[in-house]
């Protein structure tokens, strides 16, 4: 049986930063294409709910039906704040430190730290923003943030890359289940 992974789009319709639903729904596209292509049997999600706890229940729900041996979930994100000086990605999990690092490895590898694109690192996130995903998936979680929005020089950079990015994913899961 082919390893059974979750492609979860954040944020509801009109909620998050700027673009960044349409963004998330294109980089899912291609990680969908690439996971297959690698032989997973992928799952994609796009939140439809307002309420971030009902929206994360059926998130859960829906993956446990589609996929009831799934094995790894991702939540698609990108930070947006009130300042233009914050840079950099991060990787938030719960019980999966281990993903999340070869997520972050991954990321480093294709697009090396500069000022403008810092490595934040792996945050063990067990309440707060993003917790509800990370400890309501029904198999290995990780909630992405790659880049800053708000950063005028981090969007000019990423904003045509949603293949590029979404490769990087690919790749660190690929990476992570042959290591199991």
């Amino acid at each position: 049986m082919a390893k059974q992974i979750a492609i979860v789009v954040g944020h509801e319709p009109g909620g998050g930063a700027a673009g960044e639903r349409g963004y998330n729904l294109s980089v899912q596209s291609f990680m969908d294409s690439q996971l297959r292509a690698a032989g997973f049997d992928v799952f994609c999600y796009t939140h439809t709910l307002k309420p971030y706890g009902a929206r994360q229940t059926a998130m859960a729900a829906a993956v446990k039906k589609a996929q009831p041996q799934n094995l790894i979930c991702v939540e698609l994100h990108y930070n947006d704040v009130d300042t233009a000086l914050a840079n950099g990605h991060q990787f938030h999990y719960n019980a999966s430190k281990g993903l999340a690092t070869a997520f972050a490895k991954e990321w480093q590898k294709t697009f090396p730290g500069s000022r403008a694109r810092q490595d934040k690192g792996t945050y063990h996130t067990p309440s707060g923003d993003g917790a509800g995903f990370l400890i309501k998936s029904p198999g290995l979680a990780v909630l992405v943030e790659p880049f800053f929005h708000s950063n005028p020089t981090e969007w000019v950079f990423y904003k045509d890359k949603h293949e590029a990015v979404a490769a990087v994913y690919s790749r660190a899961i690929t990476n992570f289940v042959k290591n199991l």
